[in-house]
């Protein structure tokens, strides 16, 4: 009986040359290369917006919560903030000692802060006063963040009190230079390290934004208080476009652009 699986013409089987071989690992190569740095840069932003989102409603959730312990509705109330400007005052490490179980105050000069250096978002240069080993003020560990607190030599949260514009930033308080991710890199502003301003409110208002601009008075020996995020490309790049160009943006002010476009890192 003829064997209706078999056929008088036989194919060879036949492996890839070593040519073919070395062209598709080119090719694998070529694409790996365009498209693994794109992968990785995605997966650092996004572990980075996460843990922005984070820290903003977890100091403002201590912040608000110690604020009800004390019975107070503002942080004038709880009198933590006296507007030296520069040795942050001892109520305000024990308020967050209360309002965090796992606050730590780091000492002037910490080893540890003081190689660590913040750089611009898209060139190395360093941003020196965002020094967290900054011996004229405190700087704190929260969970894993790490958050260097400037008194706004306010006079207990009084600048912007009285301020005639419907900012809803009444009364400022302090700002905060935040690393979210603490020592780990890539420690560059507008990836994991952010400026807020804290108000009488206990609400962080991102340095650049709507609310910090319509302020009227300011202290002007701080950082980026009344400039608008939109106001110049340094800041953080051009709405609407995810370009950051090279050896220009410093991205002081990215917070602002990042809750603007409606929490999204698109740049």
């Amino acid at each position: 009986m003829k064997n209706l699986f078999s056929s008088n013409t036989h194919q060879k089987s036949r492996g890839f040359t070593l040519a073919e071989v070395l062209i598709t690992l080119g090719i694998i190569g070529v694409v790996a290369a365009m498209t693994i740095p794109i992968l990785i840069n995605n997966y650092e932003k996004t572990q980075c917006l996460t843990a922005l989102k984070k820290f903003y409603a977890t100091f403002q959730a201590g912040i608000k919560t110690y604020m009800v312990n004390q019975d107070c509705s503002d942080l004038t109330c709880t009198s933590i903030f006296n507007g030296q400007g520069t040795g942050i005052e001892p109520a305000v490490t024990a308020a967050l000692a209360s309002a965090f179980k796992n606050s730590k105050k780091y000492p002037y000069n910490d080893p540890s802060l003081v190689a660590l250096y913040t750089k611009y978002l898209n060139y190395n240069n360093e941003g020196s006063f965002i020094d967290f080993d900054d011996s004229n003020y405190a700087t704190y560990g929260i969970d894993n963040f790490l958050i260097k607190i400037v008194d706004s030599n306010a006079g207990n949260c009084t600048i912007g009190i009285n301020d005639a514009s419907d900012s809803k930033l009444k009364g400022y308080c302090a700002q905060l230079h935040v690393d979210v991710n603490g020592i780990k890199p890539p420690n560059r502003f507008g990836r994991d390290t952010f400026l807020f301003m804290l108000g009488n409110d206990g609400i962080l208002y991102a340095n650049g934004g709507v609310e910090a601009e319509k302020l009227i008075t300011v202290n002007t020996g701080s950082v980026g208080e009344v400039d608008r995020w939109t106001s110049n490309v340094i800041n953080c790049g051009t709405s609407g476009s995810s370009v950051i160009a090279k050896n220009t943006v410093q991205g002081f002010l990215c917070a602002a652009r990042i809750i603007e476009e409606n929490w999204q890192m698109n740049y």
